[in-house]
């Protein structure tokens, strides 16, 4: 019995040392592979190129263009004649049944004089409107103008009336549209123009960027990926097998 029990102890180490040992080196294989995977994946600059050149002198090297994002303000429009909000509209010349109208293309507002009224009876009328009719307010900035603004970014402001063009909104000065710009959401790339020599030909001397470095986690073993252990990560690349003291 001793004698077995012997020979069965020493079949077990044994088998243990077989497989600590095929262990160790897919161990080793693996790591070596997911190291090597990602320091490529870090150090290769994508789509990078030896040398580039144009067939003119006046060609410039581009950038892929940012991302852009529409900004958008309210249609505002500014007369052109100078006020102030006592001033009497018989100024203008507009008498009794002298009409201003504002628009936004769903309600109008329109005001109608009594011969005896201000410009602020009519900024009023605009900023009171109820609802149905056109949604805009109107005020006087700094320089003495009469500014009328749809409440939202949406809208076309349009100014009609007999008294329209005595109030600075003349032809051409009648119909104003959401102010819109272009931002970009991308960081800057510097721009980059190529030297042109006599043979009109130009060449690219800038240095590309750094490509930013990946996480290191993206390599080709999920262990890895997952921070697994070894005996993990010798799982997910085959059977563990039947391992005796796998990490003695």
């Amino acid at each position: 019995m001793s004698v077995m029990s012997d020979a069965i102890t020493n079949q077990a180490r044994g088998m243990a040392s077989i497989a600590n040992q095929t262990a160790l080196d897919r161990t080793n294989t693996a790591l070596s592979a997911a190291l090597q995977s990602a320091l490529g994946s870090t150090n290769t600059p994508a789509g990078s190129s030896g040398s580039s050149s144009s067939a003119s002198g006046s060609s410039s090297a581009s950038a892929s263009p940012g991302d852009t994002a529409a900004i958008s303000g309210p249609a505002t429009g500014t007369g052109k004649v100078p006020l102030t909000s006592s001033t009497s509209l018989q100024t203008f010349h507009i008498i009794k049944g002298g009409t201003f109208s504002v628009s936004d293309g769903i309600g109008a507002t329109v005001y109608t004089s009594n011969g005896h009224d201000t410009v602020g009876d009519v900024i009023n009328a605009i900023n009171s409107a109820s609802p149905g009719h056109a949604q805009a307010f109107a005020w006087i900035d700094d320089s003495g103008k009469l500014k009328i603004a749809a409440t939202d970014t949406s809208h076309t402001i349009t100014i009609g009336g007999t008294a329209a063009a005595a109030l600075g909104f003349g032809a051409g000065n009648n119909s104003f549209q959401p102010a819109t710009s272009t931002a970009s959401t991308s960081p800057a790339s510097a721009s980059v123009t190529p030297a042109s020599g006599s043979s009109g030909q130009s060449s690219n001397t800038t240095k590309p960027a750094s490509p930013s470095p990946k996480p290191f986690a993206q390599n080709s073993a999920p262990a890895l990926q997952t921070g697994g252990t070894a005996e993990i990560l010798l799982a997910s690349n085959g059977s563990a097998g039947f391992l005796v003291n796998l990490l003695a």
